[in-house]
């Protein structure tokens, strides 16, 4: 009986876990008229879709902060919830005129980017505690993050935010901030106590919908959580430095076609430690990631490629798996200069797959070696000089027996 009531709440736990918005119902017990609401501000019942003064219950996902205000504009003191509550108390219940949603600060690697929102910091260089800020107005930090907290920030392409030095938009300003700052100056460091966060005239604006990338055999990097945002598309390869790849926007969600694998790494050049794993598509990738990630690895992962992947290691050309392009099966290639194929300068090696690249016709001269990763640039001493190849397949020893 104890491990069935043990199995009903975790079911229960993660079915609410997996809603992506925060769920407002006009009756007790999640009974009613219903209405599904993402992070944002929400300044009367007629953008929340609710009759006025009518929500009695809210289901809060694992990671969402709601703020209910019985008055319009938020004004006033909130109660502020980070848990569902089948039935509001006195005093909130049937009462809510304006709501805002933004996310705890407490469970980040939980925690949702759906549009983009500013990420706020308690300490320099993104550490501390942190919180996600959508477009809005903020006239108190106390409850959002602390008031006299924020030292760092990380700012998506196209949004803007102002701090103030008091509360309600009061006091000095900073001005607009439109690109991160790992450690605010000594006078706004620890000082900010409201803030204002919108976006740019002519910059990026959330779309109502997202929008069509084909299915090309690239994988599709989105800013936003949901497949939002500013699309950034990244063929098989390895990308060393992922902040500049993605132009220091965070990484927010991920559509990965069949047969491919992305890596992420806490450091550039593939250091660190592996942060997450992916061979399918993620709505919302999880937060360390999104805006820590240093490095990337998309490759074949032995899937449904279309076959063309497994048939053998693809020479190019150029660097970065750019130019003309060639399928080398197992074999040796004794004068790849000639028969129509070509002398490499990046290549991407499935798994299984093993290249060697002589600098002298019939496999002679300088070896690079057994290769068995993607590369996509090849030293300057045999970029575009190979003039012999080898491709093989892996042999795996097999595991010796123990003596029984």
């Amino acid at each position: 009986m104890k491990q069935f009531m043990l199995c009903c709440l975790l079911t229960t736990a993660l079915s609410i876990s997996a809603i992506a918005q925060v769920q407002f119902y006009t009756s007790c017990n999640y009974r009613g008229y219903t209405a599904n609401l993402g992070a944002g501000n929400y300044y009367n019942s007629a953008q929340f879709s609710l009759p006025d003064r009518s929500i009695s219950a809210v289901k809060v996902p694992l990671g969402y902060r709601v703020e209910l205000y019985t008055s319009i504009n938020m004004a006033g003191v909130p109660v502020v919830l980070t848990a569902s509550r089948s039935c509001l108390p006195g005093g909130i219940g049937d009462a809510v005129r304006s709501i805002r949603i933004t996310y705890a600060d407490n469970t980040p690697e939980e925690t949702f980017n759906p549009y983009g929102g500013v990420m706020v910091f308690t300490e320099c260089n993104f550490g501390g505690r942190n919180a996600y800020l959508p477009p809005g107005d903020y006239p108190t930090l106390r409850s959002v993050i602390g008031n006299n907290a924020i030292s760092s920030l990380h700012i998506p392409e196209g949004m803007v935010i102002e701090l103030f030095q008091e509360i309600n938009f009061r006091g000095t300003s900073t001005g607009r901030i439109t690109t991160d700052n790992r450690c605010l100056g000594d006078y706004w460091n620890n000082t900010a106590s409201s803030a204002r966060i919108y976006y740019n005239t002519g910059g990026w604006i959330p779309p109502t919908a997202p929008p069509h990338i084909a299915n090309n055999g690239s994988i599709t990097i989105y800013t936003g959580c949901n497949y939002i945002g500013k699309a950034n598309n990244f063929e098989q390869g390895n990308f060393a430095n992922l902040r500049a790849s993605l132009n220091n926007q965070p990484a927010g969600s991920i559509m990965i076609p069949a047969g491919l694998t992305v890596e992420f790494y806490s450091q550039p050049n593939y250091g660190g430690y592996l942060m997450g794993k992916y061979t399918a598509n993620k709505p919302c990738i999880q937060s360390n990631i999104q805006y820590r990630a240093a490095s990337m690895r998309v490759y074949a992962s032995g899937g449904n490629t279309g076959g063309s992947a497994n048939a053998g290691v693809i020479v190019y050309t150029g660097c970065n798996f750019a130019g003309n392009k060639r399928i080398l099966g197992p074999g040796n290639y004794n004068n790849i200069t000639t028969s129509g194929y070509i002398s490499p300068s990046s290549f991407r090696v499935p798994p299984g797959y093993q290249i060697e690249l002589f600098s002298e016709t019939n496999l002679r001269g300088t070896s690079t070696g057994k290769m068995s990763s993607n590369i996509d640039c090849l030293g300057n001493w045999i970029r575009g000089k190979a003039r012999s190849a080898r491709v093989t397949r892996q042999s795996i020893e097999p595991t010796p027996r123990q003596n029984q």
